[in-house]
């Protein structure tokens, strides 16, 4: 029985710091950029959508896994040449449920946001100078996550009162043979 007990704290206490390792994580960057890294110093990115001083690209050197499926449609975005946000598209409902699930039982309850008619249009967590948002307002661009660097979020929001790129790519699958030389960024891995 003490066995078990003291095997069951030492996996509590090594899941309750896996979420704290992961946090502190994004804290530092996504994708192997660090926050407010400068854009001309990003390889393979390759612009979608420019707002003035907000710039949006997508990265051929990156494939993205999300709850272990290859190729959702990941975008970066820049404000005044530094990176600022994370735009992931959810395709799949069964994705986004557990995209969920995983988050609240890393990051806890969500605050929530409404749209215009009322209806639940986003759940946010913020962790430190990072805000975590997921969205599944379908009347606008489908399900959503984002990670915003907040400093530059709000500078953002402030100009254009929209975070998000105007448009998303319809990105090819890479073939097969293609996936094993390109580096890959785990989505919620953890």
């Amino acid at each position: 029985m003490k066995t078990v007990i003291i095997l069951l704290v030492a996996t509590l206490l090594s899941v309750s710091t896996g979420g704290i390792c992961c946090a502190d994580d994004i804290q530092k960057g996504f994708g192997g950029l660090q926050w407010a890294d400068p854009l001309d110093q990003v390889d393979a990115c390759e612009g979608i959508d420019n707002r003035g001083a907000i710039q949006y690209c997508t990265r051929k050197d990156r494939i993205h896994t999300l709850m272990g499926e290859i190729g959702p449609n990941v975008i970066y975005g820049f404000y005044q040449g530094a990176f600022f946000a994370v735009f992931i598209q959810i395709e799949d409902d069964d994705i986004y449920d557990q995209t969920k699930s995983r988050l609240m039982n890393l990051l806890g309850a969500p605050g929530k946001s409404l749209n215009k008619e009322g209806d639940l249009a986003a759940f946010r967590w913020t962790q430190g100078r990072i805000r975590i948002e997921l969205s599944n307002d379908q009347s606008n661009q489908g399900f959503r996550l984002a990670y915003y660097y907040i400093p530059l979020a709000e500078k953002v929001f402030r100009m254009s009162k929209s975070l998000y790129p105007s448009k998303w790519p319809k990105l090819e699958r890479y073939p097969k043979e293609t996936q094993d030389e390109l580096d890959q960024v785990g989505i919620l891995q953890f």
